[in-house]
């Protein structure tokens, strides 16, 4: 079997490292696996595995990239086209107009978009998500968790000299510094550290990104308070994994999390509006079924999250710590994710490209859907909302466009995984 892949790009993040998991898992299964998708810092990983990906151009929905994505379908000659959310799989179905060349859909994103053509198959990261889109949805939806190693490499050694592996209480936090949807999980677990710091903790942040000057800014108030290093930033690690071997407690929310609970490393899943959970034998079913995320209702109170990060690493949790890892190892270990994608492939080849009629419909909804952001984002902007508060105020609206209410992710009808 021949797949063209297509990812979001190869910058780091989650979504692109389930595009190259994938792509490595598929291509050790005699699957012939070609990538296209813009430069990163991921394409070195590829090519370790064998696999040099073809460069795209960074704008899309130009004619250029889709003569590209054109050629590639016309010499590679896929049975299927694996394209990796929103923009990709728009261009997957654009491109592939007229070859036969059928299209798999994956969207580990919190929100599907109602544009998407529908006939398609998709795959989704969370089950509830996946019932929740299946009642729309004519194609099939099925899950299609992200892969974990739960192989820590050696623990990171800091360049500074700064010496972390003989420190008893490291909290260790990996994410994109952007904003919105990052920003409350980041921004709580920062504040916390007025209160942890002084009882010995310390915090290290990795990742890197646009908004990274904000959480500095809040570390720094942090130092300022308990004591310098407190909190430290690494910036982006291709692998975060050495500075995960170093963590007492992981906390954060998606397949970092998943990592280090599956490395027996006590986790605490930070979501939006005060979510916050320990993660543990009782937990774990609902935090898989949203992703290892959470929606609370604000907090209403003294925020817990300080207390949940020390009876994280409470002794006495030491053997419900190693059930979870047990739990997770099967469920998101890559040889079982790569059986889910095999076969949703297999069954993807088999069936046929979306038609003219739902691409054309596709593009329709979707130019409605941008007029509409663009119209509300410019109406948050007049009321003088900014930050989360605008994102909520324009998200929340566009939940009006689709077609059955946004809430709850409850449902049936969708594929079994």
């Amino acid at each position: 079997m021949r797949v063209l892949t297509l990812p979001k790009n190869l910058d780091i993040g989650g979504t692109q490292l389930h595009a190259v998991d994938m792509a490595e898992e598929m291509s050790g299964r005699g699957v012939e696996v070609r990538v296209a998708t813009e430069h990163g810092p991921l394409g070195g990983r590829l090519r370790s595995a064998d696999i040099a990906p073809h460069p795209l151009a960074p704008t899309s929905f130009r004619a250029a990239r889709l003569r590209t994505i054109r050629d590639h379908i016309r010499g590679f000659r896929p049975d299927v086209i694996h394209a990796y959310e929103v923009r990709a799989i728009l261009e997957a179905c654009l491109a592939s107009a007229g070859s036969n060349t059928p299209v798999l859909g994956s969207i580990l994103s919190t929100r599907v978009p109602w544009f998407l053509p529908e006939s398609i198959p998709l795959t989704v990261g969370m089950p509830d998500l996946a019932e929740f889109t299946a009642r729309w949805r004519t194609g099939e939806v099925s899950v299609l968790e992200s892969p974990v190693n739960p192989d820590l490499p050696e623990p990171l050694a800091l360049s500074s000299g700064d010496d972390w592996k003989h420190h008893n209480k490291t909290l260790v936090l990996v994410s994109r510094l952007v904003e919105p949807f990052k920003r409350e999980a980041i921004l709580r677990t920062i504040s916390a550290m007025h209160e942890l710091g002084r009882r010995g903790w310390r915090l290290m942040i990795v990742g890197d990104g646009p908004a990274r000057v904000i959480y500095e800014t809040a570390a720094e108030a942090v130092n300022e308070d308990v004591g310098q290093g407190t909190v430290y930033f690494t910036g982006a690690m291709l692998d975060p994994g050495p500075a995960i071997a170093l963590a007492h407690v992981v906390v954060g929310n998606g397949v970092t999390v998943v990592r280090a609970a599956s490395a027996q490393i006590p986790t605490v899943v930070v979501g939006r509006e005060g979510f916050s959970r320990v993660v543990s034998l009782d937990s774990i079913e609902a935090l898989s079924s949203h992703g290892f995320y959470g929606v609370g209702e604000g907090l209403a109170g003294t925020d817990p999250l300080s207390e949940q990060i020390e009876d994280a690493m409470n002794p006495n949790r030491e053997s419900d710590v190693a059930a979870v890892a047990h739990a997770l190892k099967g469920q998101y270990g890559r040889g079982s994710i790569g059986d889910k994608l095999e076969k949703n492939l297999i069954e993807a080849s088999t069936g046929e490209p979306p038609t003219r009629w739902d691409l054309l419909r596709a593009l329709a909804r979707r130019q409605h859907y941008q007029v509409r952001r663009q119209r509300l984002a410019a109406k948050a902007k007049a009321l003088g909302l900014q930050n989360e508060i605008a994102s909520n105020y324009v998200f929340g609206r566009l939940r009006d466009l689709a077609l059955p209410p946004a809430k709850p992710f409850t449902g049936a009808n969708r594929k079994a995984s």
